[in-house]
């Protein structure tokens, strides 16, 4: 197996990676949101109540690791083939 071969596989291992990291922020975040009242208005203070529950870390550390992810892409493998893609949900 060449080394080029080796260096493909590897970025699309870190692709998937970034992908499931940003999946589980998605989740993650959700899911914590979803457990406050729904008539809550946005503020600093439902960020700061967001920021103590664990699921909601958990999902910020995915998306941390969905982040940097990419850049650990081998240096010989193709740009495109790690590129993040953003997308939102339904608001």
């Amino acid at each position: 197996m060449s080394l080029v071969r080796v260096a493909e596989l590897l970025a699309y291992l870190c692709a998937a990676l970034a992908a499931g990291g940003n999946a589980l922020a998605n989740v993650m975040q959700r899911k914590a949101s979803l457990q406050e009242a729904p008539d809550r208005p946005f503020g600093p203070r439902l960020l700061l109540d967001l920021v103590h529950r664990p699921s909601w870390l958990l999902g910020f550390g995915g998306l941390v690791a969905s982040f940097g992810t990419p850049r650990a892409r081998p240096a010989r493998a193709r740009r495109a083939m790690c590129r993040p893609t953003w997308t939102s949900g339904p608001a």
